[in-house]
Order: C-alpha cells, then structure tokens, then sequence
C-alpha cells in the first residue's frame, strides 16, 4: 500500500549502511515524506558491496555485486530489504555454474526512478532481458523493472503466523527457489537466442 502512495519514498534497507543512508536521506528531504521499512530480524552486512559507498546508495538502487563488473551480465537480479540476501546466495551458486551474474539493490525505487535515464540504464542495461526481482510483498510493482521477459518473486497471502525464516521457506521465498527460477530463466533465454539465430541465417 505504501509503494502505491503518491509522493512518498518507500525504503526498504538491506543492511547497516543501507539504513542509515535511508535516515539520513529521510531527515534532508525537504519536500517529500518517506517510510522506512526495516526488518525484524537480523540482517547480516552485505561485504560483496566492494566499492560502492554511501553516494551510490543515495540514487536508490545501485549494483552491489557482479562477478563480472564492466561486462554485461546474463542475468539481473533485483532485489530491496531483506531480501537482497537470497538474491546473493543465489548469485553465488550461479557464479559456480559459469554464469555472469548481477546483484542490483534498490532500496527505493522511487529515488531510482528519479536518476537520468543513462544511470537507470547503467544498473539495469536494456539488453539484459533475464531478470528477476524479489522481495516479500505483491509481485505486480516488480513487472515494471523485470518486463514481460522476467520473473517475480513475491508472496499473494497474508496471515502466516511464525518465525521470519520459517514463512520463507513455506512460501518458498528462498535462495534455492530464486536459483532454481534463474537456472530455468536463462536456458529460456538461451533458446529463445538460438531460434532467432536461426531465423537469421
């Protein structure tokens, strides 16, 4: 409900750094209010950050890993809060596959949305039609960054009742499952590149 607010930035943090950031951009806003959605449980710090500071933070997604930086990856995922975890350990099983992976936190899209049209581009190439976003709310606000191409993951009930990891796992909003989607979205893709190869010759 928060995400379909007019004029509101909607953070959802994955660590630390990404927090305070998030308060600190909070407290500046001059003209536009911001909720900050923080998790219940404890987040471990994202080390695979590497280079990206505070400042890349602050434009509202930004890469914070890729095993190949510089190139163009064979899958993007894209994800906010607590989530940006699954999609690490799911990159990191990729990267064991030989894959080109990219991790794009975006703790608020709304900021994102804000950036010039090359920086957008920059963490999201166009070219890149393998993607999948995860976060743990309605599926349908991710279409718009994942396209018609990509996946989703999301949850489409309310009312589960237990410990944090124990929901996960019963919605299958988990690690495995996001490696398993990106294993099947890139043979896809890989096919689909096949047959218009052949429509070519």
């Amino acid at each position: 409900m928060l995400r379909m607010t007019p004029n509101l930035h909607v953070w959802r943090p994955a660590d630390t750094l990404e927090t305070a950031v998030a308060w600190q951009m909070a407290i500046e806003s001059q003209h536009t209010p911001s909720a900050l959605l923080l998790s219940r449980q404890n987040l471990r710090y994202c080390t695979e950050r590497g280079n990206n500071n505070a400042e890349s933070i602050r434009r509202g997604a930004y890469i914070l890993f890729e095993n190949y930086p510089g190139t163009v990856p064979d899958i993007i995922f894209i994800a906010t809060g607590s989530e940006v975890s699954i999609a690490l350990d799911a990159a990191h099983r990729l990267e064991k596959d030989n894959h080109s992976v990219r991790v794009v936190s975006m703790p608020c899209a709304e900021i994102f949305k804000q950036q010039s049209f090359d920086y957008q581009a920059s963490i999201l190439p166009p070219t890149v039609k393998a993607r999948i976003a995860i976060e743990a709310g309605v599926p349908d606000f991710w279409y718009q960054y994942v396209g018609l191409s990509g996946k989703v993951m999301g949850i489409s009930q309310f009312g589960l009742s237990a410990p944090g990891q124990d929901i996960f796992e019963e919605l299958q909003l988990n690690a495995e499952t996001a490696y398993q989607m990106a294993s099947t979205l890139l043979h896809q893709h890989k096919q689909c590149s096949l047959q218009e190869k052949e429509i070519c010759l």
